[in-house]
Order: structure tokens, then C-alpha cells, then sequence
């Protein structure tokens, strides 16, 4: 069940990541009223973020022995949507290409998991120190920035889909003519990670708090100035 639920919540942190990068990008324009400060301030406060997102496409092609071409950490309009950063990678077989393009969601996975295992302990001790105070607001900031840039974007897995499709043919196959090992199986794997996963779900309510807490703000805020 607290698998389906994380599920839920990484559903719900991509469709909102995408409002609240628009929604940034907004309110630091409506400040700087120039697109190019708007654009660089973005980049400053989703840095670790869109830096861990494009180093990951980078590390797994260099891994896999595509040939890759310019980074850019530096966000853009591009038809327009906004884009946060990019890596040039050279044509290459659809794996490949899919092995590449959701790099950043399991690195950024492995960043929450490994956040938790250090965290969860301290943050839910009683005392409130200003140093717990601190570290609190910063492990919030590095989940917001983390889960609001590791999603691939359609560019990331283009011709990949009818692998993809493929995939999850091959385990519902898997699951309806073996639903016992199958069931055996995820259950083992949960059973292994439980405590990850507990903490997991726990640790993701952050972001996907401040998320929707945002965007409420922000449409308050966008309504306000309107009027």
C-alpha cells in the first residue's frame, strides 16, 4: 500500500513541478521585469537541482559510451515552454536513449532515499535547536529542488514510448500468468526495504506540501496583482 502511495505522491510532485517552475519563473519576472535576470535566478534557485538532473543524462551516457555534446544549466524558453537545462546526446539505439533519459529519476530516488537514511532520526527528535531549525529548512529545500527537476521531460524519452510499452507488457505478462511468485516476489522487495520506503513516503510529503501550498500562494498572489 505505501508503495502505491509514494506512486500517488511522485504523480502528483511531476504534474505539479511543472506549475511551479512556470510559476517561479513568473514572480521573478513580474520582480526583475527582464526575462534574461528572471532566467538566472531560476537557474540559482533550482541549481542543484537542474545541475544533478543534466550530470545524470551525462554520467549514464558516458557509461553506455554515447557521444554527448554542450551542457546548459541555464534556463530558456524554448516554444514557448520553459526549459530548465539540456545535454546534447548523439543518435543512439531507443535503449540507450531510455537508459539515458530517466538517469535523473533514479538518481534523484537514490538522493531522497539517501537523505532519509540520514535525516529522518534528527528531524523527528523534540528538541528545536536553531541548528535543527536550520537543517530542517535545508533538508526541505534540497527535496523541493530534487523532486521539482529530476522528472524526464518528453525530449529525455522520445522514441523510447513503444519500448516503454513494451516493458510493462512484458511484467503485466509476467504477473497474470505467474500472479503468486510475482505477489511473492514484490513482497519480498518490500519486506527488504520497508524501513526505506516508510521513510520514503514520509520524506515526500515535504515537497509535495510546499508544492501545492505554492501554487495556492501563488494564484492568490497572480489574482491579487491582476486585480
Amino acid at each position: 500500500m505505501n508503495i502505491l502511495i509514494i506512486i500517488l505522491q511522485l504523480l502528483i510532485i511531476f504534474f505539479t513541478s511543472k506549475i511551479v517552475s512556470a510559476a517561479l519563473y513568473s514572480m521573478l519576472f513580474y520582480i526583475t521585469r527582464r526575462h534574461s535576470y528572471a532566467r538566472y535566478m531560476l537557474s540559482i534557485t533550482l541549481f542543484p537541482g537542474i545541475l544533478t538532473h543534466e550530470i545524470s543524462h551525462w554520467i549514464v551516457a558516458k557509461i553506455l559510451f554515447v557521444r554527448t555534446g554542450r551542457i546548459e544549466f541555464v534556463p530558456v524558453m524554448q516554444n514557448g515552454k520553459l526549459k530548465l537545462g539540456s545535454v546534447q546526446i548523439y543518435n543512439t539505439n531507443k535503449l540507450k536513449r531510455l537508459l539515458i533519459g530517466i538517469a535523473p529519476i533514479f538518481v534523484g530516488l537514490i538522493m531522497i532515499l539517501s537523505l532519509a537514511s540520514y535525516s529522518v532520526s534528527s528531524l523527528l527528535e523534540l528538541s528545536f535547536t536553531p541548528k535543527k531549525v536550520i537543517f530542517f529548512f535545508f533538508v526541505v529545500y534540497v527535496l523541493f529542488v530534487i523532486t521539482n527537476t529530476m522528472f524526464s521531460s518528453k525530449k529525455d524519452v522520445e522514441g523510447s514510448l513503444a519500448l516503454i510499452i513494451l516493458l510493462l507488457l512484458t511484467l503485466g505478462s509476467l504477473y497474470i500468468f505467474n500472479p503468486t511468485n510475482m505477489e511473492h516476489l514484490l513482497f519480498q522487495v518490500y519486506l527488504r526495504f520497508k524501513n526505506f520506503i516508510d521513510i520514503t513516503l514520509l520524506l515526500l510529503l515535504l515537497p509535495l506540501s510546499v508544492n501545492l501550498i505554492f501554487i495556492v500562494l501563488f494564484y492568490a498572489w497572480k489574482k491579487k496583482v491582476i486585480a
